[in-house]
């Protein structure tokens, strides 16, 4: 479930953050409100990892 540049976000896809107690798939019943996750990804442009925030929708 990555995008074309390594860990970047891919619109459209679930962002997987494996850390144990996250939620890995967006709950369709309960979307009052939207939760920020933080995911390193790999910028090539600047060559180091950072983090990006992605929205669980």
């Amino acid at each position: 479930m990555y995008g074309k540049n390594g860990r970047g976000t891919a619109a459209g896809k679930y962002q997987t953050n494996e850390k144990p107690g996250m939620a890995t798939k967006p709950l369709r019943t309960e979307q009052k409100y939207l939760e920020f996750n933080f995911v390193t990804c790999y910028d090539r442009k600047k060559g180091k990892p950072e983090k990006r925030p992605t929205l669980f929708m």
